[in-house]
């Protein structure tokens, strides 16, 4: 699993194997105490393909998140595909 991120209690990150066949996308969960099923987000459309357990008002924070940093977030995505090594990135909302 590749950290992306961390902003408040949001947890971006990516699979590893997520890099080979599918498009630029996050999967965000809430890094409060347990384990919680992670959103997942397309990059380029700010779609969300899957909710997780997110309420509405942490996806609506985590897209408005996702879309004041995207051209990065799909930079580091792209870089990462292609083996560039890079640090979690610091997010602003």
């Amino acid at each position: 699993m590749g950290r992306v991120a961390f902003y408040k209690f949001f947890r971006f990150f990516f699979y590893s194997y997520d890099l080979i066949n599918e498009p630029p996308h996050l999967h965000v969960s809430i890094s409060k105490g347990k384990f919680n099923k992670s959103a997942k987000i397309w990059l380029e459309t700010l779609e969300i393909s899957e909710k997780g357990d997110l309420t509405d008002s942490q996806v609506k924070e985590m897209i408005a998140i996702v879309k004041n940093n995207q051209k990065e977030l799909i930079l580091f995505f792209n870089d990462k595909k292609s083996g560039i090594e890079r640090k979690p990135l610091n997010l602003t909302k």
